[in-house]
């Protein structure tokens, strides 16, 4: 009664098209949806819901009845894009059999006829241009036992089948027997070998094939060396009382001069890697103009990071472990180089009651930066310290690089006051950059062992009066050198300077640690070492033993 026309049309929504649904909803088309329509507009969404104009009220005494099968990824596409899910459109989304409409339309005729008795069907149309044919599958029989690991007898196969409504056979040939197997028009999700064969062992039962381990010898595992040192460096960072965070890989060109200390005449940034701004890694469609670099090193990020952090707590120490991209040759992809930073500012984060309270210095930052070293297997490393032209935005003085085989891993120091205050921190900021394939190379493919000793080991302490700008790196060295095989540790505990040493003089103390595999070290044993650790002072170093 409330149609336009003689009929129903099944076509494309037109651009701009709209309907008001069965919810009460204006909707608005789009020419890749597809509708019922009179002559004159829609009156339903094929396959999703119907239109509120055209819907049957107590004044109907006509009915159009369509029954119809649709495309069930059109369905899909045209229910998600509306934004609506209903009854209907979650079974045309799942695909029905169209041999079923015919039925489906001769039993809703039956219920409207009893329903209303009187009312009789007046015109009918079928239109089924491309009637749905079933589909036939053939492979061999022996597929079977390949894809299950279990051989089927040909009865336990057809059985199986034929119970789904499937029509198997098999036929001898002389590569072996042929299974052909005609699918039913409803079972839509069969239409690979593989499906049928899942059918078999699904009606057999899954509890008929036996449980047995895979023929072979399963291959090695070949894990990346350089996801192990992540996970490694990722490990030794958090035990030392750092927060790992992840930030954006951007950056921009204020933050990366602020770090170098660079002005418009000097672009060289970055940190352990210099690069020219004009070479940098840019974005060509950025989400922010002005955070445009893909990062030559991660501190900039780091820093902004400890500022809000600061802002809440009286302490940070964070570290991330990311790629930094360097420029290559022109036109051609970055060079992704696989970096871990860390940063302290605040207040020390005490993990015991024996360890001192107070702010965070240079040397909490250097204990971190070898114990890190360390645990990935590189303990024979040079501190090469910076100097105001080589330091950057760091202090001169309270900085340096780490070098390994003659190449620098990484570099750490404190921030300069200035550099600190650009990225509106507290003046006494700390950090460190290191390359991890640089460390990887250094420290070898293996790393030794080192057996637990059998013995107790004997502790001796040296303070060694040098030269005031002698680094203690270098009498470590020296000291370990001069200790030979026995000593399996040094450690410098104490820095003393006063007038008294005599000018230009300091005295460091260091607590050696002295143990033998196979023996308890006798009094002899160690006051002969003591005394060549003393000439060879004396001879490297022009030092002298405090007494």
């Amino acid at each position: 009664d409330r149609l336009a026309g003689q009929g129903v049309i099944v076509r494309r929504a037109r651009a701009g098209e709209t309907i008001e649904t069965l919810d009460h909803q204006r909707r608005t088309l789009g020419p890749d949806m597809l509708v019922i329509a009179d002559a004159e507009r829609p009156v339903g969404v094929a396959g999703v819901i119907g239109g509120l104009e055209s819907e049957v009220t107590v004044d109907t005494n006509a009915l159009v009845l369509e029954v119809a099968t649709f495309d069930m990824g059109s369905v899909r596409r045209t229910a998600r894009g509306l934004g609506v899910r209903t009854d209907a459109s979650a079974r045309y989304e799942r695909g029905l059999d169209p041999e079923l409409v015919g039925e489906a339309a001769a039993r809703a005729v039956s219920l409207l006829l009893d329903l209303c008795p009187g009312s009789r069907v007046v015109a009918s149309q079928d239109v089924y241009p491309a009637p749905v044919r079933a589909r036939t599958i053939a492979f061999p029989v022996g597929r079977i036992e390949r894809v299950l690991g279990i051989a089927f007898s040909d009865e336990q196969v057809t059985g199986a089948l034929g119970r789904l409504g499937f029509a198997p056979r098999i036929e001898p040939g002389d590569g072996g027997a042929t299974l052909t197997v005609t699918v039913p028009a409803y079972r839509r999700d069969v239409t690979i070998r593989e499906d049928v064969i899942e059918e078999v062992a699904r009606l057999v039962g899954y509890d008929a094939l036996p449980e047995t381990l895979p023929a072979g010898r399963t291959p090695a595992v070949q894990r990346d060396p350089l996801a192990l040192a992540e996970g490694r460096a990722r490990r030794t960072l958090v035990g030392l009382g750092c927060d790992e965070v992840m930030t954006y890989v951007t950056t921009s060109d204020d933050d990366l001069r602020a770090l170098a200390m660079a002005d418009t005449g000097n672009d060289v940034v970055g940190f352990l890697h210099k690069v020219s701004l004009g070479d940098a890694v840019r974005l060509v469609n950025p989400m922010q103009r002005e955070s445009d670099i893909l990062r030559p090193t991660l501190i900039p990020s780091l820093l902004r990071v400890v500022r809000e952090n600061l802002k809440h707590e009286t302490a940070a120490r964070v570290f991330e472990i990311a790629r930094v991209y360097l420029p290559t040759r022109r036109d051609a992809l970055p060079d992704e180089r696989s970096t871990v930073a860390l940063v302290m500012a605040g207040e020390r984060s005490p993990l015991s009651r024996f360890d001192a309270a107070g702010p965070v210095d240079f040397w909490d930052l250097k204990g971190a930066a070898e114990t890190f070293l360390v645990q990935l297997g590189l303990d024979d490393v040079t501190y090469r310290p910076l100097d105001a032209d080589t330091a950057g935005g760091l202090h001169p003085g309270r900085s340096a690089e780490v070098v390994a085989g003659g190449v620098v891993v990484g570099r750490f120091g404190e921030v300069r006051p200035d550099t600190a205050r650009a990225f509106e921190l507290p003046d006494r900021v700390f950090v460190a950059e290191f390359d991890l394939p640089s460390i990887l190379d250094a420290a070898g493919a293996n790393t030794p062992g080192i057996a637990v000793p059998r013995f107790l080991p004997v502790e001796q302490d040296f303070a060694i009066v040098v030269a005031a700008d002698r680094p203690a790196a270098e009498v470590s060295r020296v000291l370990a050198s001069a200790a030979g095989p026995l000593a399996s540790g040094v450690t410098l505990f104490d820095d003393y300077r006063d007038a008294r040493l005599g000018e230009g003089k300091k005295s460091l103390a260091f607590r050696v640690r002295f143990t033998a595999p196979d023996r308890a070290l006798t009094d002899a044993e160690l006051g002969k070492t003591r005394a060549r650790i003393e000439r060879t002072l004396k001879k490297d170093l022009d030092a002298t033993l405090r007494t």
